[in-house]
């Protein structure tokens, strides 16, 4: 695909692009420390580079996700594995998981998709 972009539309387009990976929010810290759904500190494995949370699961699982695992793999793996220590520390898929919580603001189950 090519495209002829003059210099407005591109930052527009690059500004886009920022503004939409802002969320996830990133949730470890530098030493790899993060505050778990089970209300304990953990460290992140070693295979993942980090753990995310606020994840408005409805709104991104057919349009923020794809473009993850298209464009940065290892970001789209660690935003899978998050919500897979999710289930294993608080005991059920997130909806919308906040922080280290689960808000159950969602119906439906659209973790199962991703």
């Amino acid at each position: 695909v090519s495209a002829e972009w003059n210099r407005e539309a591109e930052i527009k387009f690059n500004t886009a692009i920022v503004h939409s990976l802002s969320i996830p929010t990133q949730w470890d810290e530098s030493n790899g420390v993060y505050l778990g759904f089970d209300g304990h500190v953990h460290t992140k494995p070693d295979y993942m580079e980090h753990i995310y949370t606020d994840l408005s699961i409805w709104d991104i699982f057919r349009t923020q996700i794809p473009f993850i695992i298209f464009h940065d793999s290892q970001r789209a793996n660690d935003i899978i594995h998050s919500i897979m220590l999710n289930v294993e520390q608080g005991g059920d898929l997130p909806k919308w998981p906040f922080a280290n919580i689960y808000t159950n603001c969602m119906i439906g189950s659209h973790a199962d998709i991703m």
